[in-house]
């Protein structure tokens, strides 16, 4: 899998390129959540971390985990693949890579 590893993943997302970053607790606002239900949850312990317990596969799917990405208002979920399409759509500094004016990605982890 061509994806960045963040050094601060949270331990509970499963493997893939939509993750979110530990942050020691969460801001419970629980907008992410209700946007993206069907991938991503919180811990049950007292950090309440937002984690992908499913990567996004259809579109309509990704759709929803670029718009829990937008909508978070600690910017701990994040995008750490490759695709371009996906790079533009998700929130300046909540992708691990840009894409270039010449259209290429380029890795520049925030």
């Amino acid at each position: 899998m061509n994806i960045f590893i963040h050094p601060e993943r949270a331990k509970e997302n499963v493997p893939g390129p939509f993750y979110t970053v530990d942050i020691g607790c969460d801001c419970g606002c629980s907008l992410p959540e209700e946007i993206a239900p069907d991938l991503l949850k919180n811990t049950e312990d007292r950090r309440y971390q937002t984690y992908f317990y499913k990567q996004p596969e259809t579109e309509s799917e990704i759709a929803r985990a670029i718009e829990a990405i937008n909508v978070c208002p600690i910017h701990n979920i994040r995008y750490g693949g490759k695709q371009a399409e996906i790079i533009v759509k998700v929130r300046e500094g909540q992708s691990d890579s840009i894409v270039s004016k010449s259209g290429e990605v380029v890795l520049e982890m925030n």
